[in-house]
């Protein structure tokens, strides 16, 4: 195939409609720390449409000041 580097390896497989995969190896990619964010993004696009409940809200909510302020004790209150 001749790709150059692992993010167009993404764009090809998002051209041939391998959605799941394209979006497996890119998470791959990424350190756990830009995957949290990734994934906290698709949360709150998601939840555009259907409201997270409490715990839900509280959970992100969580994780989102770990990234912002990765002190040890935001890591653990995140993982609860």
């Amino acid at each position: 195939m001749g790709l150059t580097d692992n993010g167009e390896y993404v764009t090809v497989l998002l051209a041939e409609n391998q959605d799941p995969t394209a979006i497996r190896v890119q998470a791959e990619l990424m350190s756990k720390r830009q995957a949290l964010g990734w994934g906290c993004r698709c949360i709150e696009s998601v939840a555009d449409d259907e409201p997270l409940s409490g715990d839900q809200a509280s959970a992100l909510a969580s994780v989102e000041k770990w990234l912002a302020e990765p002190s040890e004790a935001n890591r653990r209150a995140a993982q609860r």
